[in-house]
């Protein structure tokens, strides 16, 4: 499921603290060298149909964004795992509203957010319909076990699957 780099860098794989599932690395601090940072960076707040939020609530805005979306994907532009989460919901039809981490000014706030809503610091994190998903292992079993088309039909989504 994961690229033959991945194999090759024995180094470089960890064992999921949640999982025994060995994977590469992924430093989340900071980009691969490959990829182009952007040159400015929105901000949640400024996405947000309240933006007018003061004192910086981000785990009422994490929430927010949760509810009105019927899957939001946390996700960072670099990560593998991301990709993959993305490309299982473009290969199943469905429209996700990905906010790219480290393409946000206060995207480590909206980490540390997730972090306190889910006790995970890492991405991705998805939601359907509100409710928690988990990450990329947790996304992927609920798609294999059918969880995960009853969550987008629940969210009101409809999926062929």
């Amino acid at each position: 499921m994961h690229s033959l780099a991945f194999a090759l860098q024995p180094r470089l794989l960890a064992t999921c603290a949640r999982s025994s599932v060995s994977r590469p690395a992924c430093a989340h601090s900071r980009p691969a060298p490959s990829v182009p940072r952007p040159t400015s960076r929105l901000s949640v707040r400024a996405m947000s149909a309240s933006g007018s939020k003061g004192g910086g609530d981000y785990v009422s805005m994490v929430n927010e964004k949760n509810s009105v979306n019927a899957v939001t994907v946390y996700s960072k532009t670099y990560c593998p795992y991301c990709a993959e989460v993305k490309s299982l919901f473009k290969k199943i039809g469905v429209e996700a509203k990905v906010l790219e981490l480290d393409n946000i000014a206060d995207g480590s706030s909206v980490q540390e957010a997730l972090a306190q809503i889910t006790g995970q610091r890492t991405v991705p994190q998805v939601f359907v319909g509100g409710q928690h998903v988990g990450g990329c292992d947790d996304t992927v079993a609920a798609y294999q076990g059918g969880k995960l088309k009853t969550l987008l039909e629940q969210a009101g989504v409809t999926v062929n699957l």
